[in-house]
């Protein structure tokens, strides 16, 4: 789907994040392609550089402004990456609860405050609403800021036959 159709499905239901991540993909796709065809019309010959200068320093320039809203949304997303990474490993070794327990999905939802953590588990042990409440501290405290959790818990008895 082109980019424009994301921006506008984002300002039709208020969606803001979403239309200026899909504004930002299509000023880097329109960039991208004009600097790609300027060049390659000055390496085949079809102008010369003189008559190039202005559209190619106008483009560059645009490219070098667009790099900052970018370098912004990956550092972003390269530390939601981390946090991600050290909230997993955090619960699957520094817990009881997840160490019973068998970790099949993990979700965090960081547009909202605080993020929302979401947890599928599969476990033969009942997960009550307090060890889900001592566990959102365990993640606050390691990770040095609040998260609110939500733990789906699937229950599975083992059956064996008797011998």
């Amino acid at each position: 789907m082109p980019p424009v159709c994301p921006i506008g499905l984002g300002l039709s239901q208020g969606n803001w994040v979403l239309s200026w991540g899909a504004t930002l993909l299509y000023i880097t796709n329109l960039l991208g392609i004009a600097l790609s065809c300027l060049l390659v019309f000055l390496l085949a010959g079809y102008s010369n550089f003189h008559r190039a200068r202005n559209a190619i320093v106008l483009t560059s320039i645009l490219t070098a402004v667009l790099l900052i809203p970018l370098g912004i949304s990956f550092a972003t997303l390269s530390n939601q990456a981390r946090l991600e990474r050290l909230l997993k490993k955090a619960l699957l070794q520094r817990t009881i609860t997840c160490q019973r327990a068998e970790l099949l999905e993990s979700s965090i939802n960081w547009l909202k405050q605080p993020p929302w953590v979401r947890l599928v588990v599969r476990t033969s042990e009942s997960i009550t609403p307090r060890q889900v409440e001592l566990l959102e501290e365990f993640i606050t405290k390691e990770m040095g800021r609040p998260f609110q959790l939500n733990v789906l818990v699937s229950k599975v008895n083992e059956v064996t036959a008797p011998e």
